[in-house]
């Protein structure tokens, strides 16, 4: 809520302005423009360079549809900022969708709610992997999250295709799958 976003914001506020005082080499001094260097990362794929993908970069069979699903209609609750969101949805099991991409990581930003299945995916040409896409909290609610499928990729083009399943491990087990936007990682 706005009121503990404040409280947050300003708690954090608070902590970078005493760093800076005490030890303004600590990082960018909105009051000084010198710019610190960063180190070099410690994890070479780390997340630094991640970003959303559209939806609409998907190549689609005829199970896929790009729509603001019919929540009235569906079980399970979900946060009103995604009431009118366009997502990528399908639940009819061996529905499949290829998606190009750059970078060393590939995920999917969902909301996972009771009737959520799992995919089957491969990227490239490596083995094929299930992915469940159940949540502790989907129980009752669309959970928006974001399930990395891979992210030890080499720099660089690759492409991965999606397949709709269930999950074998859960006795409720659902088909749907609702993306919102593809995880990528990469400089490009």
């Amino acid at each position: 809520a706005p009121t503990g976003n404040q409280i947050a914001a300003n708690l954090v506020q608070e902590l970078l302005t005493t760093a800076w005082d005490l030890n303004p080499s600590l990082g960018i001094n909105p009051s000084s423009p010198a710019q610190p260097s960063l180190p070099n990362p410690m994890d070479q794929k780390n997340y630094q360079f991640g970003n959303m993908q559209t939806i609409s970069d998907a190549q689609l069979d005829d199970y896929w549809q790009i729509q603001v699903p019919a929540w009235k209609t569906i079980q399970g609750g979900m946060r009103s900022r995604f009431a009118n969101e366009l997502i990528l949805s399908a639940s009819t099991v061996g529905a499949e969708m290829k998606l190009d991409f750059k970078g060393t990581a590939i995920g999917l930003y969902i909301l996972a709610g009771p009737d959520a299945g799992a995919v089957e995916y491969q990227v490239d040409e490596q083995a094929v992997q299930t992915k469940d896409l159940y949540h502790r909290f989907s129980k009752g609610l669309h959970y928006p999250r974001t399930v990395i499928l891979d992210d030890q990729l080499s720099e660089g083009s690759h492409q991965i295709s999606i397949r709709v399943t269930e999950a074998s491990d859960r006795e409720d087990s659902g088909t749907a799958v609702r993306i919102m936007a593809f995880a990528t990682n990469g400089n490009q």
